[in-house]
């Protein structure tokens, strides 16, 4: 991912004006410590009459650079830098505000103990920089830090000063290993919430396709029951064998609806997905019970076939079979007794056009123009192996049309 640096760079020089970022409120609350953590050892030092800068200076430069430090995970290579110059610059100020130089030194400096450095803000501008860059470029700052130091402990001529240096190059290792520490913390956490987020994704979608099912399992088997129960009841006196067929379909309807549920609570009990190897999966071929439900229930229902039927991968044909199923169960629901019902498929090449219409029949019902949940989750499913569906009422009816890829890769004939 590119650096908020590197995108404000290049924005500059293609003439546009890059948005500052806003610090986090903890990044501010670091920084207003930090600084005043740095103003507060000045004082300490001040009345005791070690320092002779003049407080509001020091006031100043402490502000300024905790001000700039609340950006230090926004730029943290720059802002590093720049405390790193505020910091080694400093003892150039205060010469304009110094007390007798230490005459043992005879350097053009103050005693270093003399003079103020705000030691913590950039401590904390090393940390940041180890949390939020690459190892060889904290470890490269870490260095140049503790190198300018150093240089300046030299000229100011205490390069004798016992462990001078060991304290120095402590100082600067602690603070890049507390960053690489949190930023390792930082990165497992976003690693762990990123896995649960996807894990959380995963259920959720399990739980939306568990829902499809059973909503396509139930609601198409108790159409059908209803629909064959209620001619039942009208011609069980007229025309009883009638009566006991449309009594067959109820229970070979039931049985089967039975069978899916039952597989279903049994591989979710067992902790597994309840969608079984794609060979037990009903596909399009599958489709004519189907047909033979609603013209049972007095629908007139017209399958038509063009092209040269190819094969589907499972996922594909199973949502082929689902489309059908649902688009027939709310013909059963909203269209009229004695519709005409069309279930058009149309082969063509790397693709499967569908299309399920009805003519609303002569009792057609107000609700028809209701969408239910079951369409929306076909959508959804259709969506998942990359197809489309567009669905709506027409001038007297009601159509589903839906393009499905194959799914699997067709062989060149070219």
């Amino acid at each position: 991912m590119m650096s908020q640096e590197k995108s404000a760079l290049i924005l500059a020089r293609l003439g546009g004006t890059p948005e500052l970022p806003m610090p986090a409120r903890s990044d501010v609350l670091t920084a207003g410590a930090a600084a005043a953590l740095d103003f507060g050892a000045f004082m300490a030092a001040w009345l005791s009459g070690d320092m002779p800068q003049p407080p509001w200076l020091v006031l100043l430069y402490t502000a300024a650079m905790g001000m700039f430090l609340a950006w230090r995970h926004h730029f943290p290579l720059s802002v590093y830098a720049l405390t790193l110059l505020l910091h080694l610059a400093f003892p150039a100020v205060a010469l304009n505000y110094h007390a007798p130089l230490d005459p043992s030194l005879g350097a053009t400096y103050l005693s270093m103990a003399q003079l103020y450095t705000p030691w913590v803000v950039l401590l904390v501008a090393l940390t940041a920089v180890a949390t939020d860059r690459p190892l060889p470029w904290s470890a490269t700052a870490a260095a140049v830090g503790f190198g300018a130091w150093t240089g300046l402990t030299i000229l100011n001529g205490l390069w004798d000063v016992p462990n001078v240096f060991l304290v120095q190059a402590a100082i600067f290792f602690s603070a890049w290993l507390v960053g690489i520490m949190a930023g390792r913390s930082g990165r497992r956490i976003q690693t762990l919430e990123k896995s649960q987020a996807e894990a959380q994704a995963a259920i959720s979608r399990e739980h939306a396709l568990i829902a499809s099912e059973l909503h396509d399992i139930v609601s198409h088997a108790v159409t059908v029951m209803t629909l064959h129960a209620a001619g039942a009841r009208r011609i069980i006196k007229g025309d009883p064998e009638r009566a006991a067929q449309a009594l067959t379909v109820i229970e070979a309807t039931g049985t089967q609806a039975m069978d899916e549920l039952r597989r279903m609570l049994e591989a979710l009990r067992a902790g597994i997905s309840p969608y079984p190897a794609s060979s037990s999966l009903a596909g399009i071929d599958m489709a004519e019970p189907l047909l033979e439900s609603l013209r049972g229930a007095g629908f007139e229902v017209e399958w038509r076939v063009e092209g040269t039927p190819q094969m589907l991968a499972d996922s594909v044909n199973h949502t082929a079979y689902r489309v059908v199923q649902e688009s027939l169960t709310n013909v059963a629901k909203h269209a009229g007794a004695g519709a005409h019902v069309e279930v058009f498929l149309h082969w063509q090449p790397g693709s499967l056009a569908m299309g399920i219409a009805d003519d609303g029949g002569p009792g057609r019902r107000p609700e028809q123009e209701q969408q239910g949940f079951g369409l929306i989750g076909l959508r959804e499913r259709v969506a998942i192996v990359g197809g489309s569906l567009v669905y709506g009422p027409t001038d007297s009816g009601f159509q589903v049309q839906v393009e499905l890829p194959l799914g699997i890769a067709q062989p060149d004939h070219s």
